[in-house]
């Protein structure tokens, strides 16, 4: 009994010791009182932590407040005009319209104009007059140009009649030469301005020059020239001609002509139209046929008896 007294009075003494030493902690870690507030003095204002301005650069005089204030006012995005497109909103790609189709609206177009024009009374008979004549004599202008050129043996008007495919050697005379295509147009003769021609011929269109093809059934005003001939008959002088071999020149159907593209007009009615040089040299979309390229607007053409008059030598 004793002893079991004497253990409590231990566990009692060693419980309050823990507390006292607890309580030493704790004011050794408390803060410290502000210096005169044991003697009650005012505690002293908490200090004012300063906002630091950068200092900027300036490479004239440095601004002033008002001009500090103008700058940092401007705004920094500026809006999009208006009909601004955002490269993100690209237009829609309208694809261009065949040339058959561009030259029907010009047609068209023109057509609306003319009319405006002679109800309004713009232009009138007198401008008509005059730029009809200055087409005409630039035509003939052009016309006597390729005349005075003398390139060709005859100027004729001509039908044609039929044709038919041959094989024609690159070389006449060499009977192993490599042959080419060739298409051959048999004509008859309508008139003989210039030169002499026998009643019918023919005209040799090779197929790498497939726009040389004459239309079919159609008349034209050409100016020609004997190209396929017999090697007896060639001349140094005239290389545009080509000699071939009696064998070769059998072989290719015989002796044949060629035409001169510049001076090449097809008969439409009772007027005669210039096939576009263009045709023959880089060919144009749309139109598969001379007399379809020659009935474009800016293609020249001439009445009948104009051309035919200016074609015939002058009387001595």
């Amino acid at each position: 009994m004793v002893g079991r007294r004497n253990a409590l009075k231990l566990v009692l003494l060693t419980t309050g010791l823990g507390l006292i030493a607890l309580c030493v902690v704790m004011l050794a870690c408390a803060p410290a009182a502000p210096s005169g507030q044991a003697s009650g003095q005012a505690e002293p204002d908490a200090p004012t932590i300063a906002t630091v301005t950068p200092t900027l650069r300036w490479l004239g005089d440095t601004p002033s407040a008002s001009e500090l204030a103008t700058i940092r006012a401007i705004p920094t995005a500026t809006p999009y005009p208006p009909g601004y497109v955002k490269p993100t909103d690209l237009p829609t790609y309208t694809p261009t319209p065949p040339y058959p189709t561009m030259l029907a609206q010009l047609l068209a177009e023109e057509a609306a104009l003319q009319t405006a024009e002679a109800s309004s009374g713009v232009g009138g008979a007198a401008g008509a007059g005059r730029a009809e004549v200055s087409a005409t004599e630039a035509a003939l202008a052009a016309l006597s140009e390729e005349v005075a050129l003398g390139e060709y043996d005859a100027i004729a008007r001509v039908r044609v009649l039929s044709s038919r495919d041959v094989m024609v050697a690159k070389h006449g005379t060499d009977p192993s030469s490599k042959l080419e295509k060739a298409r051959r147009f048999t004509v008859a003769v309508v008139t003989t301005y210039r030169g002499t021609l026998p009643a019918q011929f023919d005209i040799v269109s090779f197929e790498a020059f497939s726009t040389d093809d004459l239309d079919a059934g159609r008349e034209y005003i050409l100016g020609v020239y004997r190209l396929l001939i017999p090697e007896s008959e060639y001349s140094a002088s005239e290389p545009w001609r080509a000699a071939f071999s009696p064998e070769a020149l059998a072989a290719a159907g015989g002796e044949a002509y060629s035409y001169n593209v510049r001076m090449t007009w097809i008969i439409d009615g009772q007027t005669a139209r210039l096939v576009p040089a263009k045709y023959f040299h880089e060919g144009m979309p749309g139109y598969g046929s001379h007399l379809e390229a020659a009935r474009i607007s800016w293609a020249w053409a001439l009445p009948l008896p104009t051309i035919e008059d200016a074609l015939r030598p002058a009387a001595p």
